[in-house]
């Protein structure tokens, strides 16, 4: 999966749940602390959301995002 079909795999995840708890938009960027552009672009794939806008944004949805090495065997390990 290349990192633009994951990003948006997890934004479109957070919409769904954005969507289920029944905020807008701007409920959840307020929440978040970020702005609301960011929210809005980024669950329509308009903008790149970087990872410091989505750990914000998923915790406010009561979600963490957890980064895992995960081996390649690119770096001998």
């Amino acid at each position: 999966m290349l990192y633009r079909e994951r990003k948006a795999s997890i934004t479109s995840e957070l919409r769904e749940i954005r969507l289920a708890w029944g905020l807008s938009q701007m409920d959840l960027a307020e929440r978040a602390g970020i702005c609301v552009t960011t929210v809005y672009d980024g669950e329509r794939g308009y903008a790149r959301t970087s990872i410091d806008r989505l750990i914000p944004w998923a915790a406010a949805l009561g979600y963490e995002i957890v980064l895992k090495a995960i081996d390649t065997g690119i770096y001998g390990g």
